[in-house]
């Protein structure tokens, strides 16, 4: 209700006839003249600012603009005050209106950078003078000028384009405000899905010297891709194993064999793990970039091919761990070559990409629509949990005893009623009313799974199933083993096989968004929780109802993430994720579970922090739909090559103490230190919380940082921040004395090692081929004043010679001093 009495109004409202009244707002009227608006100098002398700065200042103060109501076209800013040009929507039309207030709107968005502060919510409080001029037609555009006037108050003056005045308002004040006093979050806002967005191509074909094609151990190449592929400049053979590749290309294409069954993709995950790793471990290969080809097998598009869905989640952790090394790409049938160069000319800014009907496409994270109905969720029937005494598990089960009315449960895990807590569990959900059996079952067993089900009585058939259960065992590609594997995808592949076969009416897989984001450290858990994205999605087409969830973090602890430390969290934040609270994290199953997405992604976003990463230029492309990034963002893991001309320009002892100073504040960043000054220099990596993921973010830090290309292993291999700095310093120092230095200090590690070398065939075969690599170098030099050259006496040598000239034993002591 708006009163009016006398020189004043208020805005008031209550919520039913006879309620009490609550007053909003109160004004005193006054009917003076038109406003005195001194006139602007436009464009004002200020300092331009990307308006995508301002609205990612506001997402993460917790103001959610659409696209409609972003009305700031361009900004300005000098000390205490902001200038702006605003633009109301073509679609939004200013008929009505003196002045239409999704325009005055946006003429208050560039507050924010008057407050010097992102997180805190301010909203206008108290009013003083405002006057609006009507013109003789619409306003749709505003020059708008902010001028601070004290704390947290404001004078606000608008013009149209002429000049004219239009508002002005001589004080505003700001109240700041708690964001959970403005209501509870509309949590369905928190839903995601994974979309597949045309792009335009960076060329039309590959930058590479040359594109060839190997097969997936076990699987033929795929003959259409080889078709496509000698359609293009430059390439070159196909190989059935990356073997027989002695050439280093730009690419190299692994193509995998037609559609297989989804019980192939252990096997299949399992020789893409080994494939990886002996891609990893060839320093030839170092330069190359590795794309695995699928058809039909991405997430978020139509999945045919199950079993090599996984590959998806397995390489996009790798290329994780160690970037512009992997790629993947998804095409369909009667691949044009013009479309296969196109996107292989993008994957150097787009790792992941489709091709589909000649267009490339690359993911795109996005909100799901709104939900339309409440999910209801087996209470007519039984509802089947696997790691129903788990956690989650347990959560899930007391949530649908409590909101959905589900009054049989059958609870399934590896200990069943000997697991801890699951006598109080029972306890809990049968005081509401359940009838609960647990039950100890391996779910990967299809068998006993089977037969478990089939015990149910007549009367309670099994109404959903909803697949909890996982096993999480982190390692670093190159580090994980066999054990590791079957042990992540076993409960993840072979159980949601066994639970489809079940043919349930409702089937709700446990996914997690390290399918989609692929962390480092979770290459194999990634694969499995792909599988069940994929499964859900081939499912879902057929008309069988299947929904995986890829859940974000959880604030409560699991058994999967109760060993988390600070650091780990952190690693978790960098992802862009912020943790989910128990209320949270079930108000998103409902809301997940009432989209019509076979797909989804329920979880929170750490907005600040993919803020950061789009001002630094380092945020995937993935979330480029939902954060806002400055157009004058560095190119993403752009290398600082000024380091490296720094280093060269300083005498060695300042550039040394850079090096140093860069690795130290590098290493605090891993650790989420804010200062350098919490990494001791001659302190060991491993005393300070490092692991082998820190030691991979490190590495890819100091990737960026430095423009070098470091193993994964120079943290251990150099393993306190002054070993690994004066490593970094000799690899960016020009040639001369001291990198002769250091290439002789090395040259001595490397012999005390060979003393004690007990090596096969193959590691021996390896060691003379990167020794031969060494002396064809060390042939570029000047040749000796007599006898032949380093690199010729190595060509002639004996493998017995070349071994007995690197351990330095009495009979090759001489020919040591060339090397040195």
């Amino acid at each position: 209700q708006v009163g009016v009495t006398g020189s004043e109004a208020v805005v008031r409202s209550r919520a039913t006839d006879d309620g009490e009244w609550t007053t909003h707002a109160r004004a005193r009227l006054d009917a003076g003249g038109a406003a005195a608006v001194e006139p602007l100098r436009w464009p004002p002398a200020a300092d331009p600012v990307d308006p995508a700065t301002l609205y990612g200042q506001l997402a993460a103060a917790g103001y959610e603009y659409g696209p409609l109501f972003q009305g700031v076209r361009r900004l300005w800013q000098r000390p205490g005050e902001v200038f702006a040009e605003v633009e109301l929507a073509d679609a939004v039309p200013a008929d009505g209106f003196g002045l239409h207030p999704a325009l005055f709107d946006a003429a208050l968005h560039p507050l924010v950078r008057l407050t010097g502060d992102d997180t805190a919510v301010r909203l206008p409080f108290s009013w003083r003078s405002v006057r609006v001029t009507p013109g003789p037609e619409p306003v749709r555009r505003l020059r708008v000028r902010l001028t601070t006037t004290g704390d947290d108050a404001v004078r606000v003056v608008a013009t149209d384009e002429r000049g004219r005045p239009v508002l002005s308002v001589d004080g505003l004040t700001l109240l700041a405000t708690d964001e959970a006093r403005l209501g509870v979050r509309d949590t369905a806002a928190d839903v995601y899905e994974l979309r597949w967005r045309p792009i335009e191509p960076a060329g039309t074909t590959p930058p590479a010297s040359a594109v060839l094609t190997a097969a997936l151990p076990g699987a033929p190449a795929d003959p259409d891709i080889v078709a496509a592929l000698r359609g293009l400049p430059g390439a070159t053979g196909a190989y059935a194993d990356l073997a027989d590749l002695t050439a280093a290309p730009d690419l190299v294409l692994v193509t995998v064999a037609a559609e297989a069954a989804g019980s192939q993709a252990r096997p299949v995950t399992a020789a893409a793990v080994r494939l990886v790793q002996r891609w990893l471990a060839d320093p030839r290969r170092d330069g190359t970039r590795l794309v695995v080809v699928t058809r039909h097998a991405a997430p978020g598009d139509t999945v045919e091919d199950l079993a090599h869905a996984p590959l998806w989640g397995l390489l996009r952790s790798a290329e994780r761990e160690h970037p512009g090394r992997f790629g993947l790409l998804d095409v369909d049938a009667g691949l044009d070559p013009a479309a296969l160069g196109a996107a292989l000319a993008t994957l150097g800014t787009e790792p992941q990409l489709l091709v589909r009907g000649g267009e490339v496409r690359a993911p795109r994270l996005g909100r799901t629509p709104e939900p339309s109905a409440r999910p209801a969720l087996g209470a007519a029937g039984t509802v089947l949990i696997t790691g129903g005494t788990g956690t989650l598990g347990a959560l899930v089960a007391r949530h649908l005893v409590d909101q959905h009315g589900v009054r049989q449960l059958l609870l399934l895990s590896r200990r069943g009623a000997a697991a801890e807590g699951a006598e109080e569990l029972v306890a809990s959900l049968t005081a509401q009313g359940a009838e609960v059996t647990v039950a100890a079952c391996d779910i990967a067993d299809a068998d006993a799974l089977r037969d478990r089900v089939a015990a149910l009585p007549a009367d309670r058939p099994l109404a959903a199933v909803i697949h909890a259960a996982g096993v999480l065992d982190d390692a670093t590609l190159t580090n994980v083993t066999d054990e590791q594997l079957d042990a992540v995808l076993r409960p993840k592949i072979d159980a949601a096989l066994a639970l489809a076969a079940l043919e349930p009416p409702r089937l709700i897989l446990f996914s997690g968004a390290a399918a989609t984001l692929g962390p480092a450290g979770q290459g194999h858990y990634a694969a499995g929780n792909a599988f069940l994205e994929a499964l859900a999605a081939r499912r879902a087409a057929d008309g069988r109802p299947t929904t995986a969830l890829g859940w974000g973090f959880w604030a409560r602890r699991t058994g999967m993430t109760g060993h988390l430390d600070d650091t780990d969290r952190r690693r978790i934040a960098r992802l862009g994720l912020a943790e989910m609270t128990t209320e949270e994290g079930l108000a998103l199953f409902d809301a997940a579970l009432a989209t019509d997405r076979p797909v989804v992604l329920p979880l929170r976003l750490d907005r600040p922090e993919l803020l950061r990463q789009g001002r630094d230029g380092t945020l995937p492309a993935l979330f480029h739909d939902l954060v806002p990034v400055p157009a004058a963002a560095p190119a993403q893991a752009a290398p600082e090559a000024d380091l490296a001309t720094a280093v060269a320009e300083l005498p060695a002892d300042d550039g040394a103490e850079l090096v140093l100073d860069t690795v130290r504040a590098q290493a605090a960043g891993v650790l989420g230190h804010q200062s350098a000054d919490a990494v001791p220099a001659r302190q060991a990596f491993k005393d300070f919380g490092f692991d082998s993921l820190a030691a991979v973010e490190l590495r890819n830090r100091l990737n960026r940082a430095t423009g070098l290309r470091l193993p994964a292993t120079s943290v251990f291999d150099h393993p306190t921040p002054a070993a690994l700095a004066d490593h970094i310093f000799g690899l960016l120092s020009p040639t001369g004395d001291r990198m002769a230095e250091r290439l002789e200090a090395e040259l001595r590690d490397i012999e005390v090692a060979l003393g004690t070398l007990d090596a096969g065939p193959a590691a021996r075969e390896g060691l003379l081929l990167q020794v031969r690599r060494l002396a064809e170098r060390l042939g570029e030099t000047p040749p000796e004043p007599a006898g032949p050259s380093a690199a010729d006496r190595f060509e002639t040598a004996s493998d017995e010679e070349l071994f007995a000239f690197l351990n330095n034993g009495a009979e090759g002591r001489g020919d040591a001093a060339p090397l040195s």
